[in-house]
């Protein structure tokens, strides 16, 4: 005995059946699968990319991948209904995730060369739009001002996605408030409060009631008092500058009740002064589009963990994955029944079309998948295909499917020793499916019609015998010299 490939396991040769040999048969069935563009797994509510499972039992698994969120609800709802009728645990149990987000992707843009100058006036807007592959709605951009002329913190920039590769930029000179306080050092000069003294002002007239020191206040600006006493009285105060960084506060009595001692009052004096309007200048910015997208590991991920867990499918197959956008389909069963099992990729779709089926072949790429001419397939992917490689494990006695004690085949011998032919408990080779000894008009006849009988017409098995039925194999030593 010798292997008949070079793939196949070492030859093993055991006392007894070929399906007992089997259980220790290292090699399965397998198909390794190559995946890609995740973001056209589930392109929309109505096209699914569906793995199919063709089981020896002859039932079929599908398997649908589907996005969180409405897709989800969609293929969970249309497997719940007709003609499908799963129970909710079931249809749960069908759809696995198509990751939408777990990956992050950059996309820079940078003016080429000298960048684009425009001006830009006080309260003005200028907008622009920039190309930038890849981009997609949603995604958050951020902004790099790159230059503006004079700087001017009243600019601001900001960005957004305003259609697949297109970011939409928006310079805003902001409307500041049209007043600011004179340069005071640390002490607010916007906003200063005062308490006057007690008031002597006579009826219907007016007094001086206090001075300030406000720094860097001019002629051109103005003053406004205001009066925090709850009750004013018929009084109300203005301010005047009357020197250098002095400022003069005068109480106004509109009665005709002369104020003569009247309580003292807490003032807020605040200064205010025209703002200098000009244009600036910006350039085209440095844009940078996070895109998020969904990870094909992720997805691979989630397809195998529900593959292995599924009710269905976990006696028949195992699948593992490296961490990447691939993954290989083992079968639970050994040898070549192993490579009755089916792996189907395809499109489906709950309602119009929107591509035709073989697109599958276009994201599922079953690279183990040989076809009938014998020769790989290395750019075009099989839409279905049957697990490849499972063997069965060289053994004596057949393929266990015969009842009977059959004897006198010598090549179910081991080398190197010598034994009866009726010491096994053989196996039927021919894979027929005998059981028992056919009966005819003409007498008994053999199991095996190629198998010749005794001398008398007899099945040789353990309690048969005459001489020339002793048989001895050896591999060249000399190890056996009485036959007795």
């Amino acid at each position: 005995k010798f292997p008949q490939a070079d793939p196949w396991p070492e030859p093993r040769f055991v006392p007894r059946t070929f399906t007992e040999g089997q259980k220790n048969n290292p090699s399965r069935a397998s198909m390794e699968v190559l995946c890609r563009d995740v973001d056209k797994w589930n392109p929309s509510a109505d096209t699914y990319l569906v793995f199919r499972f063709g089981l020896l039992d002859g039932t079929w698994v599908d398997l649908y991948g589907a996005t969180l969120g409405s897709n989800h609800a969609a293929v969970v709802a249309a497997l719940e209904g007709i003609p499908f009728n799963m129970t909710p645990a079931e249809a749960e149990a069908s759809v696995f995730t198509v990751d939408t987000d777990s990956e992050v992707t950059f996309l820079d843009f940078v003016p080429v060369g000298t960048p684009a100058t425009h001006t830009l006036p006080y309260g003005g807007v200028w907008t622009s739009t920039l190309t930038v592959s890849g981009a997609k709605v949603g995604d958050a951009v951020t902004t790099n001002f790159r230059a503006v002329y004079p700087a001017n913190t009243s600019v601001v920039c900001h960005a957004w996605v305003s259609a697949d590769d297109t970011v939409t930029t928006r310079w805003i000179h902001v409307l500041d408030s049209p007043f600011i306080r004179p340069i005071g050092g640390a002490v607010n000069e916007l906003v200063r409060s005062v308490t006057t003294g007690a008031l002597t002002i006579a009826a219907n007239s007016s007094a001086v009631v206090g001075t300030l020191v406000i720094t860097g206040v001019a002629a051109t600006d103005a003053l406004i008092v205001s009066d925090k006493t709850t009750t004013p009285a018929g009084i109300f105060f203005t301010a005047q500058k009357t020197g250098t960084d002095t400022v003069t506060l005068w109480g106004h009595n509109i009665t005709t009740t002369p104020a003569s001692g009247a309580t003292a009052r807490d003032l807020l004096v605040t200064v205010l002064r025209n703002q200098t309007f000009t244009d600036v200048t910006v350039t085209d910015p440095y844009v940078r589009v996070c895109h998020r997208t969904g990870s094909m590991a992720v997805t691979v991920q989630n397809l195998v963990d529900k593959i292995n867990n599924h009710p269905d499918l976990y006696r028949s197959v195992k699948v593992m994955t490296p961490g990447d956008a691939s993954f290989e389909v083992l079968s639970v069963p050994v040898g070549t029944e192993g490579n009755g099992i089916q792996l189907v990729a395809r499109m489906a779709y709950l309602g119009s079309p929107a591509a035709p089926d073989q697109s599958a072949q276009q994201l599922v790429y079953m690279r183990s998948a040989i076809p009938a001419n014998g020769n790989p397939l290395p750019f075009v992917s099989s839409a279905q295909a049957p697990l490849v490689g499972g063997l069965d494990m060289p053994v004596n006695a057949g393929n266990g499917t015969s009842q009977i004690g059959l004897t006198g085949m010598t090549e179910r011998l081991p080398l190197g020793a010598m034994l009866q032919d009726y010491e096994f408990m053989c196996e039927n080779p021919l894979g027929d499916n005998a059981s028992a000894v056919k009966t005819s008009p003409a007498g008994p006849r053999p199991v095996q019609t190629t198998m010749p009988l005794t001398a008398r017409g007899e099945e040789f098995e353990r309690f048969t015998g005459e001489p020339g039925l002793s048989i001895a194999l050896s591999d060249a030593y000399t190890c056996i010299t009485n036959f007795t």
